[in-house]
């Protein structure tokens, strides 16, 4: 043997590494020798796999010896094992709101430089090495984003990936009255309700006598003319919504509502009902 082939500067990975020599002649065998990892023989006869441990230096010697139990001269190969760099950790929120500017970071070393992807959303800005940067979400699905980093020796860490909920704003409809009497109190209005969902309401033309911040509130009206609520949502995580507007009338010429019933009947016929209906 005169010389080993192999790898002799990498970064440490689950993989295995092989290293030849030249074949020996017939008869004649190989002896190996392996320090800093665990090695079996081949694949072919004048070949080993090593198992690479956590050491940053390794050694490989092969000598031949023939029937004679002679030697030759000992080949040695030094190698040099880059660790991989630990796995990042993402910081950041992963529920957030809907075209709101985030930041997500990696802590550790700041050698290391990192490369995201990201899925639902456009990286704003980031620093030199990437271990900071400010992204603003712009779809309502289930967003994500993945890094991998590499140091200064060229190893790569492992890729990591979040998964971000982004909340959509929804427009809710506003129920109640459209038309009332002016100075009227007690008309009610609301709207679909949903989970820890604060509702801000507006009033022009009147004012707001009960319901606070729920979904369903009660109105006094002012004199006659047109009055407006109006209603804006916070939704979970601080998230705004969007705002809803519902016109009211105020006016002494209220609409007939029709009576319904039965038109013909028995002479003498009692309990029939008959009602006035409402139209909002």
């Amino acid at each position: 043997s005169d010389h080993i082939s192999g790898d002799i500067t990498f970064c440490k990975d689950s993989a295995l590494y092989v290293y030849n020599t030249n074949p020996v002649s017939a008869g004649d065998t190989l002896v190996w020798a392996v320090t800093g990892g665990s090695y079996t023989r081949g694949p072919a006869d004048s070949a080993v796999t090593i198992n690479w441990g956590a050491s940053t230096k390794g050694t490989i010697q092969v000598v031949s010896k023939n029937d004679a139990g002679c030697l030759s001269d000992t080949i040695l190969l030094k190698v040099t094992i880059h660790p991989k760099p630990p796995t990042p950790v993402i910081s950041g929120p992963l529920t957030t709101c809907l075209n709101v500017l985030n930041t997500y970071s990696i802590g550790g070393n700041s050698t290391i430089k990192y490369n995201w992807r990201i899925k639902g959303g456009t990286i704003i800005q980031s620093d030199s090495l990437k271990k900071k940067i400010e992204v603003n979400w712009n779809l309502g699905n289930a967003n994500s984003l993945t890094v991998k980093g590499v140091d200064s020796n060229g190893c790569l860490t492992d890729s990591v990936k979040i998964n971000v909920l982004t909340q959509l704003a929804t427009l809710d409809t506003i129920y109640g009255d459209t038309l009332v009497c002016p100075n009227t109190s007690g008309i009610q209005y609301w709207v679909k309700p949903k989970g820890s969902v604060i509702y801000y309401w507006t009033i022009h033309g009147g004012v707001q006598t009960g319901g606070g911040n729920g979904p369903k509130i009660t109105a006094k009206w002012g004199n006659k003319g047109t009055g407006t609520i109006k209603l804006f949502e916070l939704i979970p995580n601080g998230c705004p919504g969007d705002s809803s507007s519902y016109k009211v009338t105020k006016s002494y010429n209220l609409k007939l509502s029709p009576i319904t019933g039965d038109p013909s009947l028995c002479e003498l016929t009692s309990a029939v009902p008959y009602l006035v209906g409402g139209d909002n």
